[in-house]
């Protein structure tokens, strides 16, 4: 299997953000939606730095085999052929 990347998504990539989430539960069972696309299949982890003075900054660990092509060509995301 490929081994994981860690990319940050481009600022003008980022335009719509949303996490559905149930607090009691593990974080694979809620969901992350960027730019009204679902990120599922291929991602490892997601990673959310907000600070007041600074523009967001999210940070996606994928598989490159794995991810959906429509996601990644999506976010800017490096893919494997």
């Amino acid at each position: 299997m490929s081994s994981k990347m860690k990319q940050k998504i481009q600022f003008d990539k980022l335009q719509h953000l949303q996490i559905n989430m149930n607090g009691q539960k593990l974080c694979y069972e809620g969901s992350i939606e960027i730019n009204g696309l679902q990120l599922e299949e291929g991602i490892s982890s997601v990673e959310l730095i907000l600070k007041a003075s600074k523009s967001p900054e999210v940070i996606v660990e994928y598989h490159p085999r794995l991810i959906k092509q429509e996601v990644a060509v999506a976010l800017g995301l490096t893919i494997v052929e």
